[in-house]
């Protein structure tokens, strides 16, 4: 059960990503030059014209879909598409909006009762930030000079002569150790929270910034906004992160790697699943209702063309995203089925034409959004593993009085199963389907036969 560290309203919610630059376009006058033609196959440089008030245009289809809290990638004045290089973390880049129209946005957003996150790049900047101009204009002479960890002058970048995030150029690496950066950047992140009032941080990368910094800029946020959310981004173990309190939650790719073992590889047969969920919900204690739990994002190839032509698994990979512990995240456009390739192909336009959407996974996502926000147990309740042999699995969330029991079988089917509901309660109906009904025996739910690629959600009656 959930204790008061994670009390927090995001553990409430159902998240949704975009990437701003790809999902609409709504103000042609801030398009940037040679936009290339929406729809056409994306690349690392070019540009698609998508920016804030595209996004505010759009707002009645994320209602209409239930979502109630929008992560943003990087929106800051940068150079490139993906603007993971800022160049300015005090100014909306151009292409997107101005600062008057993310005020206007975000009013927009929390008019619907949405939240909204931004992504924080404080591990480094663009060679473009003025700061980092500084020193290359004035070498020693610069009142930056300690801002970065610069090895020799005049500045170089074949080879580099400067420390930069994963060997790139134009991504110079700030100096924490210097405690005006810090000032610097814990301002950044106060900075958007007590002025413009966004709800949350997505930190990029905080494995390369000391964790001293990140206490700091937890106690920081926190005294500018109480109910501050922060999630740091991590592609492995983390729970020691979110156990000491530095974040309050972390993008869960441990859970993705085990959902695309079982439901798509196969690598993983229920057992072993289970057995892999249980340890790290062990590992994350409470925290682990408030991780980001990702079937994809702009890092990874879109979770369709991962699964192939198995769209009835990624049904099953769907249903166990939204009804297990933890804050499910969509990236934009996996609702209606997109598919592409690693970066830059995961990060094509939206499509907006309904007729190509895949109509079977946009109703399950909304339906299933629209189940999790009516029942608080899929939210907040305790999880308990209750069946897993072969490739059928079987789990229960519990609040109060509140019982739900979820089934999955992405393998062959199985006939004769026998499935302890660990319950009073005596009828479980079918929160989709409530025609469907079940009686226990002897606190049992008997199932003659489970087919593959079947799945149910069942609530228990009295």
């Amino acid at each position: 059960m959930m204790d008061a560290q994670n009390r927090n309203w995001a553990v409430d919610t159902v998240m949704y990503q975009i990437f701003p630059d790809r999902f609409y376009n709504g103000d042609l006058s801030n398009d940037p030059p040679d936009l290339e033609f929406w729809g056409n196959q994306p690349t690392t440089d070019n540009f698609f014209g998508g920016d804030l008030k595209g996004i505010q245009v759009k707002l009645d289809y994320l209602v209409d879909l239930g979502i109630d809290c929008i992560y943003l990638n990087p929106i800051f004045k940068a150079a490139t598409n993906h603007r993971y290089d800022t160049v300015d973390y005090y100014q909306i880049d151009a292409a997107l909006g101005s600062n008057a129209e993310f005020r206007e946005f975000i009013e927009a957003l929390h008019d619907l009762g949405i939240k909204l996150i931004l992504d924080g790049v404080f591990n480094h900047c663009s060679n473009q930030n003025s700061a980092f101009l500084d020193v290359v204009n004035r070498g020693r002479n610069s009142k930056f000079l300690d801002w970065f960890t610069i090895n020799s002058h005049p500045i170089i970048e074949k080879p580099l002569n400067y420390a930069t995030c994963g060997g790139c150029f134009y991504l110079p690496k700030f100096n924490h150790a210097n405690p005006q950066v810090v000032r610097y950047l814990l301002d950044v992140g106060t900075f958007w929270l007590r002025e413009y009032g966004i709800d949350g941080w997505r930190l990029d990368t905080p494995q390369r910034v000391p964790k001293d910094f990140w206490k700091k800029f937890r106690q920081a946020t926190r005294k500018a906004s109480p109910d501050c959310y922060l999630v740091g981004e991590f592609w492995r173990e983390s729970s020691h992160w979110v156990r000491e309190g530095i974040f309050d939650g972390c993008t869960n790719y441990p859970l993705r790697e085990l959902i695309i073992a079982f439901f798509s590889e196969r690598s993983l047969d229920a057992e072993d699943f289970s057995y892999e969920i249980d340890s790290l919900l062990s590992r994350l204690g409470s925290a682990g209702y408030a991780m980001m739990n990702l079937l994809g994002c702009h890092d990874t190839p879109r979770i369709r063309t991962i699964f192939g032509a198995e769209d009835q698994n990624l049904l099953l990979a769907i249903v166990f995203q939204m009804t297990f512990v933890g804050i499910p995240l969509v990236y934009y456009g996996d609702e209606i089925g997109m598919t592409g390739g690693r970066d830059p192909d995961c990060r094509r336009t939206m499509e907006w034409d309904d007729r190509k959407w895949n109509k079977q996974i946009h109703s399950l996502y909304k339906n299933l959004i629209g189940i999790r926000k009516q029942h608080q147990s899929l939210r907040r309740g305790s999880y308990q593993a209750l069946a897993a042999f072969d490739s059928f699995f079987a789990f229960k969330r519990h609040l109060d009085n509140e019982e739900i029991i979820v089934l999955v079988n992405p393998g062959p089917a199985v006939v004769d199963i026998k499935i302890p509901v660990l319950s009073e309660n005596s009828e479980w109906i079918s929160l989709l389907s409530p025609e469907i009904r079940y009686q226990t025996e002897d606190g049992y739910l008997m199932l003659d036969q489970f087919k593959k690629n079947d799945w149910l959600i069942l609530m228990g009656k009295s």
